[in-house]
């Protein structure tokens, strides 16, 4: 008996191809543009664990971005593991408009088998910031 207001999807994702991992959520930087935000692309290096470990493989996340807002619009990353928790966290600060400022003020858990110290939207804070 709860009413509640249709918001509409992000189209978040995740699938596997063989080993390959691969989400994604939010606008690419196309439909962005067309949406009429000043949209920009990076594509950061992440890991879903310590680097350390030999068994650690980097992924990529592609995060498009409005430059005059300062708030992520879509990201998309492929990985060998663990990529659907963090494209989670991504829809998330996109469906609250949290602006990249914030990002370095998000309290992050860390474990060296399962997480990495670089968060990556710690890695998409200090690559877009400068800092």
């Amino acid at each position: 008996g709860i009413k509640k207001e249709y918001k509409g999807v992000l189209q978040s994702f995740a699938t596997s191809f063989f080993e390959l991992k691969i989400a994604g959520t939010g606008l690419k930087k196309r439909a962005a543009e067309e949406a009429g935000y000043k949209a920009e692309s990076i594509t950061v290096k992440v890991f879903s664990k310590n680097p350390s470990f030999s068994d650690s493989e980097a992924g990529e996340v592609e995060v498009i971005y409005d430059i005059e807002q300062k708030v992520v619009l879509g990201a998309f990353m492929t990985g060998r593991e663990a990529v659907a928790q963090f494209i989670d966290l991504f829809a998330f600060v996109i469906y609250k408009k949290i602006p990249v400022e914030e990002f370095i003020d998000f309290d992050y858990s860390y474990s060296p088998t399962t997480a990495v110290v670089w968060n990556p939207l710690l890695a998409v804070y200090r690559k877009l910031t400068g800092r």
